[in-house]
Parts: C-alpha cells; sequence; structure tokens
C-alpha cells in the first residue's frame, strides 16, 4: 500500500512527490491508537480528504473548512497553561 500511495499524481496527471511512513519510522516512542501509516501528499501540498461521497477525488478545497495550521513541514507551535487561562 505504501508504494501504491507514493505513485499518486495530481488531477492533470503530473507527478507529485508523496511520503508514507508508518509512525514507528518517524518517532521514536508511539503510544495509544496510533494510525496505520502516515501520508504527506505532495510535500504537504495536498491532504487527504476527510468526508466521502465527492464527484471527483480532488477537492479544489478543504471539505472541512479551514485548514491553516494542520500540517507544516518546519515547525509546530504549541502552548501549555497548567491554569486553564484563555489568550
Amino acid at each position: 500500500m505504501k508504494k501504491d500511495l507514493e505513485k499518486i499524481r495530481g488531477p492533470n496527471n503530473e507527478p507529485w512527490n508523496n511520503k508514507v511512513y508508518t509512525p514507528y519510522e518517524l518517532y521514536p516512542e508511539v503510544r495509544e491508537d496510533a494510525p496505520d501509516l502516515m501520508v504527506y501528499f505532495d510535500d504537504l501540498s495536498w491532504r487527504a480528504a476527510g468526508t466521502i461521497g465527492w464527484d471527483t477525488i480532488y477537492l479544489p478545497e478543504n471539505d472541512r473548512g479551514p485548514d491553516d495550521a494542520v500540517h507544516d513541514w518546519i515547525d509546530v507551535f504549541a502552548i501549555y497553561d497548567p491554569e486553564g487561562n484563555d489568550r
């Protein structure tokens, strides 16, 4: 399945740079219900849709709403506030 996912091409049959990993290939420790595979479509230019029933396998925009912070190659920013203060 990894090799098939890596071969997926774009909507105009253009080649994509897809990467497919198991969590164990990326993280030193994996807990709880980890996904079987993690797929980065075309260097994170595309993502898998979270819904079904569309007329096409390519959607021109996010199928579930705004998608400005789902993924990034460079960094992740998180804040932990033990007192639960909204900022």
